[in-house]
C-alpha cells in the first residue's frame, strides 16, 4: 500500500452527500442511550428508525458483506449507502493475463499487482472444523450457502458454483507431540464437525448428498495420513495424527469477492430506477481521515481523497489491516497487523493436474502450515496449468508505524502492512525455507522446485483472534467491524447479516460477547497470552529484520 490509510477494495462512482443534522432519534443515539444504561456487553434491542446515511470504508469481506445485506433489506430503502475502498477485482473472473487473477483461474505466468489484503487472494479454506462451537456453527452455516452457490446470486447459481467453491475435503492433522497444541485443538475441532454432521443427518437426504451430513474419518497414525495424501512420503513425524472432513473445501477468493461487488452493483442500480435513497461504490477512494463533531465525540463521515468530504450518521468502519490508522489511540490496543507467507509450485501439464487436482486440503494445527491443491475440474477439463499453494497461518511479521492520532494528537505506535517499496512481494528467507519445508513434508516429488509466485499478505489480528464487531464506547456514529485473524473470508456469506445485526442492537447474546469491545488491561493481557491455538510458527518476528536476511 502507498499509505496506511489505503485499505481494501474499490470500484465505480463517486458520490458525495450530506446528512440530516437534526435527528428526531437516530439509530445510533438510541443504542448508545442505552448501550450507557448498561454495564452488560450485549446488544440493545433495535431502535426504531435506521439512519438516513451509512458509510463503509472497506470493501473487504467485512465491508461488502455489509454493504450487501444493507441492500438488501427494505429497512434501508430510505438510507443512502455508500462504499469506498482501494483495491478491485475485475467485474468479471478473469481469463486471461500475467497477474493473481491468472494464478486463481490456473493460467498465466503469475506476477503481482499490489493486492495485499487478505481478501484478495486464489483460495481461501472454507471449514466448519473449529475447536470453539460458537465458530463451528456459524461456519457450517456459511459452508453450506458456499456449496450452494450463493455467491454468484442468481437461479443457475448452483451449477455455477465452482467458479468460487470447490470442495475436496480438508485433512487436518497434528504433526506435533501427545501433548502438543495441534492434538488439543484437533480434539475439539473434530468433536464439534462429528457433532455438526451428525446434526445433518436428521435433516433432509439433498443435505446428505451435499456432504453438510459426512462424518469426519479418523487417521490415528502416520501412515494413514499419509495414505489420505496419496503417496507414502516418508518425510511425516511418527507422532502424526488427523482425520478428514469431507464437508469442508475452500473459496476462490477473488471470484467471491468479485461476484459479490457486482451484486452490489447490481442491487444499487436496481435502487436508482426505484426510486429509493442512492446506494455508491467509490472507486479509487481512499480515506485521508474520519470527520469528527465539535466536540470530538461522535464520528460524521470522512475525508475522501484529501478533499471530498461525505458526511454519515452512522460510519463502518471495516478497514482490515489498516483499521488502527484511523483511530490509533482507540484501536492500536486491540489489533494488529500482522505478514503472513504463501508461495505457490507450478503445476505444468496434463499428467500433473491429474496426479495433485482435487486432493484434499491440507492444514497443520501444530506448524499452522496448509496447502491447496488445484480443483478436481482441472482434469475433466484437460487442463495443462495449474499451482499448488502452500501457506502459513501463523504468528506473522510485524510492522510498526507511528501516526498521529486525530484526537488526541499524540503520535501513537500502531501495528500497519508494511509499504510496498522495493521487492515488496518477495518471501522473507525464514518464509521461504518454511513454506519449502511444508511442501517437501507432503508433495516431495516437486517440493525443489522454484516457486512460481511468492506473497506476504496482511491479517488485521485481534489479541483473542476473535473478530472485533462493535461499538466504540467513547465516539457515537461509528461501527467497528474487522479482526478476521486470518479465518474471517469463510463466513462471507453469513458476516453481512451479523454486522447488520450488531448495528441494530440484536446480535445473538453469545456472538456480542464474542466480539465485543474488550478494555485495554485485558487486551494487554491476552496479547501475552497463550493466543489463538490454530497458530503455528513462530513469535516475535519483525518484518524488517526478516526480509533483510
Amino acid at each position: 500500500m502507498d499509505n496506511p490509510e489505503s485499505y481494501g477494495v474499490n470500484y465505480g462512482v463517486n458520490y458525495g452527500g450530506t446528512s440530516t443534522a437534526a435527528q428526531t432519534q437516530s439509530l445510533e443515539e438510541a443504542a448508545m442511550k442505552l448501550a450507557s444504561e448498561s454495564s452488560s456487553s450485549q446488544d440493545v434491542a433495535a431502535p426504531l428508525q435506521p439512519p438516513d446515511s451509512i458509510l463503509i470504508i472497506g470493501a473487504g469481506v467485512f465491508g461488502i458483506s455489509t454493504a450487501l445485506e444493507l441492500l438488501r433489506s427494505p429497512r434501508y430503502d430510505r438510507t443512502c449507502v455508500m462504499l469506498v475502498d482501494a483495491y478491485a477485482p475485475p467485474l468479471e473472473p478473469p481469463t486471461t493475463g500475467a497477474s493473481l487473477n491468472a494464478v486463481a483461474d490456473g493460467q498465466g505466468s503469475p506476477t503481482y499487482k499490489k493486492e495485499v489484503t487478505a481478501s484478495l487472494d486464489t483460495s481461501r479454506i472454507v471449514r466448519p472444523d473449529y475447536a470453539q462451537p460458537l465458530y463451528a456453527k456459524l461456519a457450517d452455516k456459511a459452508t453450506g450457502l458456499f456449496r450452494s452457490g450463493w455467491a454468484e446470486g442468481s437461479a443457475a447459481a448452483a451449477a455455477a458454483a465452482e467458479k468460487t467453491y470447490t470442495q475436496p475435503g480438508l485433512l487436518v492433522i497434528s504433526t506435533g507431540p501427545e501433548k502438543g497444541r495441534g492434538r488439543e485443538y484437533i480434539e475439539s475441532s473434530y468433536e464439534n464437525t462429528l457433532h455438526l454432521a451428525r446434526l445433518a443427518q436428521s435433516k433432509t437426504q439433498q443435505e446428505v448428498k451435499d456432504n453438510s451430513g459426512v462424518e469426519p474419518i479418523t487417521l490415528p497414525t502416520s501412515s494413514d495420513v499419509e495414505a489420505c495424501l496419496g503417496s507414502s512420503t516418508g518425510f511425516l513425524p511418527e507422532t502424526t495424527i488427523g482425520y478428514i472432513n469431507p464437508q469442508a473445501g475452500w473459496a476462490n477468493a477473488i471470484a467471491a469477492i468479485t461476484a459479490l461487488k457486482n451484486q452490489v452493483i447490481a442491487l444499487g442500480q436496481t435502487r436508482d430506477e426505484e426510486g429509493k435513497a442512492p446506494f455508491r461504490f467509490c472507486s479509487g477512494t481512499k480515506v485521508t481521515s474520519l470527520l469528527f463533531s465539535d466536540d470530538k465525540t461522535r464520528v460524521t463521515g470522512a475525508i475522501l481523497n484529501s478533499s471530498e468530504r461525505f458526511l454519515a450518521d452512522m460510519t463502518v468502519l471495516a478497514a482490515g489491516a489498516w483499521t488502527s490508522s484511523f483511530l490509533p489511540s482507540l484501536l492500536s490496543p486491540r489489533m494488529r497487523a500482522s505478514g503472513q507467507v504463501l508461495a505457490y509450485i507450478s503445476l505444468d501439464s496434463e499428467d500433473e493436474i491429474a496426479r495433485y487436482a482435487g486432493k484434499p486440503t491440507v492444514i497443520d494445527y501444530e506448524s499452522g502450515m496448509y496447502a491447496i491443491y488445484p480443483p478436481e475440474h482441472y482434469i475433466s477439463e484437460k487442463r495443462n496449468r495449474g499451482h499448488f499453494k502452500v501457506s502459513r497461518h501463523g504468528w506473522g511479521y510485524a510492522h510498526t508505524r507511528t501516526i498521529q492520532d486525530p484526537l488526541t494528537k499524540e503520535e501513537v505506535r500502531c501495528f500497519l502492512p508494511a509499504d510496498n517499496e522495493g521487492d515488496f512481494f518477495a518471501l522473507p528467507l525464514e518464509g521461504k525455507e518454511t513454506c519449502r519445508a511444508f511442501a517437501q513434508m507432503i508433495v516431495p516429488e516437486i517440493a525443489s522446485r522454484e516457486f512460481s509466485l511468492e506473497r506476504v499478505c496482511w491479517y488485521c489480528d485481534t489479541p483473542t483472534s476473535d473478530f472485533l464487531i462493535d461499538r466504540i464506547p467513547q465516539l457515537q456514529g461509528i461501527l467497528i467491524a474487522t479482526g478476521g485473524s486470518g479465518h474471517g473470508f469463510k463466513f462471507l456469506p453469513v458476516l453481512g447479516e451479523e454486522i447488520v445485526a450488531r448495528l441494530e442492537g440484536r446480535l445473538d447474546p453469545e456472538l456480542s460477547e464474542l466480539w465485543r469491545w474488550r478494555s485495554e488491561e485485558e487486551c494487554t493481557r491476552e496479547w501475552l497470552g497463550k493466543g489463538d491455538a490454530s497458530r503455528g510458527g513462530p513469535r516475535g518476528m519483525k518484518w524488517e529484520t526478516e526480509i533483510a536476511r
